[in-house]
């Protein structure tokens, strides 16, 4: 008992000492501008400004319910202390990582492998937004329940218990509205699991099993859909049968639509763009050097593409078979070739880059697949692994198939769930005393690399949203006369041009910021830029207002106000502005 208290307190303890260290500047991080959206939206539809029959269990039920209502949450008890998210936010994340060790442990029977794989998601950079965008947290929250479903799922096929089994439909459900706008890929994702394990079996009861299975989760994805707005955002005044007969036309729609122009111009060359949004999750691409960016093909191939193909063939340990290496030159070829612009849409640094990487990991798993198929448990991990990377950033990527989307971006942290177990059934799988150390070795490095390029990046945004700067420039806004009145269009200016601080501090949500401070409603009014064309336009016929959805319409030149960043500090330059706008005419 002693023994096992030691184990457990230094499981515990070196998870949160890793984890602080990268996380702690974190709290000193002031609250976005969505943030504040997320709690104006939320008083928007409960506290009888729409119609509709509202109340916070329909509310959650909706794409943004879950965050929102977080956010809620916690303004009803801190208000605006910005420490707090964050906190709630780490102690989810927390509770995340942990969520892949028993998992992992069942899948490998490797605590070691288990181990690692939890410290890498507490503090891998990718996905990092979901922390840096506070109201992201429940997130972590459906990760956790995800893990918790997949294990009880698996637990329940082993012995073959519809008691468990219909126990890990009721945590599927939970998983789905936990955080919809990330987790309505898991139903896709377990039918081909399951078409999958009916391929291995192949016999009746196999059969049986998934009819069963898929039958039970596509229940209760009609019991999520119908009973609220997932897939139609807040859809306030929609019906149910609007939902049943429509909704599903739209979100239809809305998905492939973005790609469907790319492909009747036979740009079929995208569908190689998800390995690169993968590699994305593996190696930071903040870690690139700056003077790389500006790399010739000729000098990208000598720099880059030759030293990591080597590094690939170093890794793979070859046996008597050559396809791996053959699928390994005809990808850095393909890749190589788009970076030089043969697709008319030439691949920057940070983009050629994740491309070989994630290429290469691809070829590395299905030589491992075709390897390690005779040990079901292995595979089982490497293809739900994978389903759960490719598939929960599939959508995205279908409405913007040409974006490789960068490691920090809050769209990745599922799949950085799905490369966590990935890296645990890699490590779990490794038998002899050559393969632990390259695998274990391997996870070592990435994860001193994530903890680097973390740390970096909060740290980085402590410098530019620090809680004492941000509020500070915020509170030298004035509660302006037209604030509250819809009918009148204000047009606020800020200089200098392109300030990370002004983006970070102000102009990213300025209305519902300013809303919030000096508590009142109707913000939809309210213009803001730091392009001066913009605030010329404005005031001549209105004109720039419409990038802001808000009715073309002359902007009176008493209420078109202006500041200036000087350091952390904001001045009034409304006065000057004014006049250089009266000496156009």
């Amino acid at each position: 008992m002693i023994k096992r208290a030691k184990y457990f307190f230094l499981f515990g303890f070196l998870l949160l000492i890793l984890s602080l260290l990268v996380f702690w500047p974190s709290f000193n991080l002031h609250l976005t501008g969505d943030d504040y959206l997320g709690l104006w939206r939320y008083h928007y539809y409960l506290d009888g400004h729409t119609t509709g029959s509202w109340n916070n269990f329909i509310f959650f039920l909706t794409d943004y319910g879950p965050q929102d209502t977080f956010t809620a949450i916690i303004h009803h008890f801190f208000g605006f202390q910005p420490a707090y998210y964050f906190f709630f936010s780490y102690i989810l994340r927390l509770l995340a990582a942990i969520s892949f060790f028993p998992l992992i442990v069942l899948l490998t029977k490797n605590k070691t492998a288990a181990y690692f794989a939890m410290i890498f998601f507490a503090i891998t950079t990718t996905g990092l937004e979901t922390t840096d965008w506070s109201f992201n947290m429940p997130s972590y929250l459906a990760i956790a329940l995800m893990n918790f479903f997949l294990f009880v799922y698996l637990k329940a096929r082993d012995k073959n218990s519809y008691r468990l089994f219909f126990l890990s439909a009721f945590i599927f459900y939970l998983t789905i509205i936990a955080q919809p706008i990330r987790m309505t890929f898991l139903p896709g994702a377990l039918i081909l699991f399951e078409f999958y394990l009916l391929f291995r079996n192949r016999n009746l009861s196999a059969l049986k099993a998934t009819i069963v299975h898929v039958s039970v989760f596509a229940a209760v994805m009609v019991i999520v859909y119908v009973t609220g707005f997932v897939g139609n955002s807040i859809g306030a005044g929609e019906t149910l049968t609007d939902r049943l007969n429509g909704g599903w036309k739209k979100v239809f729609a809305n998905n492939f639509s973005a790609l469907i122009p790319y492909l009747l111009e036979g740009k079929y060359y995208l569908f190689t763009y998800p390995f690169g949004i993968f590699g994305s999750t593996i190696f930071p691409s903040t870690l690139i050097p700056a003077d790389y960016q500006i790399l010739t093909p000729i000098k990208a191939f000598f720099k880059l593409l030759l030293p990591m193909f080597l590094l690939f063939v170093l890794f793979i340990r070859f046996g008597p078979s050559r396809k791996p290496l053959i699928a390994a030159v005809i990808w850095s070829a393909f890749v190589f070739l788009t970076f030089s612009g043969l697709f008319q849409h030439a691949l920057n640094i940070s983009q050629f880059v994740s491309m070989l990487i994630g290429g290469y990991t691809v070829i590395v798993l299905l030589f491992l697949f075709i390897r390690k198929y005779q040990n079901h448990r292995v595979v089982m991990g490497i293809i739900m692994g994978i389903f759960i990377t490719f598939l929960s950033f599939a959508a995205p990527w279908l409405r913007n198939p040409e974006y490789l989307y960068e490691s920090t971006g809050r769209y990745l942290i599922v799949p950085a769930a799905g490369l966590t177990i990935l890296l645990g059934v890699l490590l779990g799988s490794a038998r002899s005393f050559r393969a632990k150390v390259l695998s274990f070795g391997l996870i070592s490095i990435l994860i001193v690399l994530h903890m680097y390029t973390s740390f970096s990046y909060l740290y980085h945004l402590s410098t530019v949203r620090s809680t004492h700067t941000t509020e500070n420039i915020r509170k030298s806004i004035p509660n302006v006369k037209n604030f509250n009145d819809p009918a009148k269009p204000l047009m606020f200016y800020f200089e200098p041009l392109g300030s990370e601080i002004l983006h970070h501090s102000l102009l990213f949500g300025f209305p519902v910021i300013m809303g919030y401070q000096y508590d009142f409603f109707n913000v939809w009014h309210i213009a803001y830029t730091d392009n001066w064309e913009e605030v010329v336009l404005a005031y001549k016929d209105g004109s720039s207002l419409k990038r802001f959805s808000i009715p073309v319409k002359k902007v009176a030149i008493t209420d078109i106000y202006s500041f200036r960043l000087e350091g952390y500090r904001l001045v009034n330059t409304t006065r000057e502005t004014r006049q250089k706008l009266q000496d156009l005419q």
